[in-house]
């Protein structure tokens, strides 16, 4: 498992010439915290028809959080450090966010349905585009995987998935809406859920999320030229000069939002899952602030 490989990594064998004790702090602490994290995960074992489908999805979101901070950590902390890369990355975690927010966002399973809905139709739609795609170049040699060999093998695999939707619409009885929601879209039914409640706090809005970071490695994502603009830049004789690597600055910024996005939601796991030990989360959590506090 991935984690094997994290809990062998030594700052021994790398070179983390230039690096400040700050930063070699916030490198293993995030390495302290996967571990633990992974320990915290192994200790649930999910039983699909006892579990409610809301607690599914939360589970396979914590494995792909995890998964995602691995694999920042490994491109951050040791040299090259490929922080834009990283940060494809973190705007993958924050949609996993707003994702997960809202389909927590009410006591029904109502939202969870509309995400389960909207994946299948999102898998459906995919399969029809590579149908279309095939037929229109039936000469050429086309796979997907070792299952879809020929364009007839999307049928089949469409025909399944909406033998899915209706099994799903059937389970749950809810309809669909006419519109489902985007991810800002999500983020605002989160909002809208805690000002319900009496719980709404600017560190708690996930439009607020969407506005201030998603959109924002969105362009780095999606290399628009905002995105583009990252790797460059203009000296005083107006010549371009390429940024590939980013500096050791770039940790602190990189390690610190990853490990709050992080132990936010592996906080919120231990609680569904009545695995939460507040001391050890306490100790977690103080091992970042520690090390802010320094700056």
């Amino acid at each position: 498992m991935l984690i094997r490989a994290v809990e062998k990594l030594s700052y021994k064998n790398m070179d983390q010439t230039g690096y400040s004790d700050k930063q070699k702090n916030l490198l293993e602490n995030q390495r302290k915290s996967l571990i633990y994290g992974y320990s915290v995960m192994k200790k649930v074992s999910l039983n699909v028809k006892k579990v409610r489908f809301k607690k599914q999805l939360l589970y396979l979101h914590m494995g792909a959080i995890h998964s995602f901070s691995e694999a920042i950590l490994k491109l951050i902390e040791t040299r090259p450090i490929y922080d834009k890369a990283a940060e494809v990355i973190m705007r993958s975690i924050i949609e996993l966010y707003i994702n997960i927010s809202f389909i927590y966002a009410g006591r029904n399973q109502k939202n969870a349905f509309i995400f389960l809905i909207d994946s299948t139709q999102d898998k459906i739609d995919f399969a029809c585009k590579h149908r279309k795609f095939w037929k229109k170049y039936p000469k050429w040699k086309l796979a997907f995987g070792d299952t879809i060999l020929s364009y007839s093998d999307w049928n089949k695999f469409i025909d399944e998935k909406e033998k899915e939707l209706k099994n799903i619409l059937k389970k749950y009885k809810y309809k669909i809406p006419k519109k489902i929601p985007d991810i800002r879209g999500r983020a605002i039914i989160f909002d809208n859920y805690l000002k319900k409640i009496g719980m709404m706090k600017e560190y708690k809005s996930m439009e607020k999320n969407y506005v201030l970071f998603y959109k924002y490695f969105s362009q780095i994502a999606h290399l628009t030229i905002s995105g583009l603009d990252r790797f460059v830049f203009t000296d005083k004789n107006n010549s371009l000069h390429m940024i590939i690597d980013g500096k050791t600055e770039d940790i602190e910024r990189i390690v610190i939002v990853t490990h709050q996005w992080y132990i936010g939601l592996l906080k919120f796991f231990s609680k569904q899952f009545d695995v939460y030990v507040k001391d050890e989360f306490k100790s977690l959590e103080n091992m970042y602030i520690t090390e802010i506090k320094k700056s």
